[in-house]
Parts: C-alpha cells; structure tokens; sequence
C-alpha cells in the first residue's frame, strides 16, 4: 500500500513502477493507494493495475485498511519519519522504504522494515521489487518482520513516548 499526498518527494509514481513490475510476476498480489492529490492521476493509477481508494480521513477506516496491509511502500526522495509509518507498524504492517534520515533512525533492515539504498529510479524499483518478493516468498520472515513491527512501535510511539520526544525537542530549541 501507499498511503500519502501525491506529491515529488513521496514520488508515487514510483509506487506506480513498482507495482506494476511486481504485479507482472505476481498477478494476484493487489497494491492500493490513498490519499490527496491523486484524482488527476487516476489513468496512471489504473494502468499500472492499483486500486485507488481515495481519502481516508476517519480514524477506524484507516485502521481497518492497515489491519488489511502487509508492507507499506515510501519511495520517498526526502521525508521526516512519516506518520503512515508510525501508524502501519502499530498494525503490524512492514514498511518497505528509501534509506532517509529520520527513517532509519527507526527502521532497521530484515528486523522491522526494509530500507532500499538505490539511488538511481530504475534501482529503487529493482530493490523494491526484490524486497517484496523476498517478503512474498518468506512467510517466515513477513512473519517475523511484522511482530516486530508492532512490537516496536507499540515500545517507541505511544502518546508518552511523542510527549517526552516533544518536551525534549521545545527544550533544546529555548536553550539556544
């Protein structure tokens, strides 16, 4: 799944690629989109053979889509760490994303996530596409990859943990 705002630094088109070359070996495997910003790119959507649910702006719809997910897709160029991440790991959903700063601060490859070092486009749809066929092949190690997930997220990003982190942040900022 994809879950986020159509815009360059998430480069969904990406997505779209690697979709689309996963889906060419693994017809049954589905992808799905969500977000804003997509309507206008709903053909490329379409033809690269993902579902497009549209926004998800309520609480349990969303939680219910990441209950149905198993890896969540960021191909993004730069990111903070997003929270789709922080939301689908505590669903127990594998992200699968570029090696960025903020993100590999949480993610560390084949324990709870995989990072995809690649720089060039055509690369980062080849490691994607690796990545999740080693996933699809790998009922063990999905497995695996997903409790520890969950059991990350529900150890580092609860309300308390974010409240600390905050605190934390705002008196670094005054002490300057």
């Amino acid at each position: 799944g994809y879950i986020g705002r159509w815009c360059f630094e998430k480069r969904p088109e990406l997505f779209l690629s690697i979709a689309k070359t996963v889906r060419s070996n693994y017809p049954s495997v589905s992808f799905i989109m969500v977000g804003p910003g997509m309507r206008s790119n709903i053909d490329l959507i379409n033809n690269a053979g993902v579902e497009f649910l549209g926004e998800i702006t309520n609480e349990q719809s969303l939680n219910k889509l990441y209950n149905e997910l198993h890896f969540i897709v960021l191909p993004s160029i730069y990111e903070g760490f997003p929270m789709v991440i922080m939301e689908a790991m505590a669903c127990g959903v594998i992200p699968i994303t570029t090696n960025l700063d903020g993100i590999c601060e949480h993610i560390v490859s084949s324990y709870n996530g995989i990072l995809i070092d690649q720089l060039t486009e055509e690369k980062i749809v080849e490691a994607f596409y690796d990545a999740i066929t080693l996933l699809l092949e790998s009922s063990d190690l999905r497995n695996d990859l997903s409790m520890n997930c969950f059991s990350y997220a529900h150890e580092h990003f609860g309300i308390e943990k974010l409240n600390k982190w905050l605190e934390s942040l705002f008196s670094t900022i005054e002490n300057k």
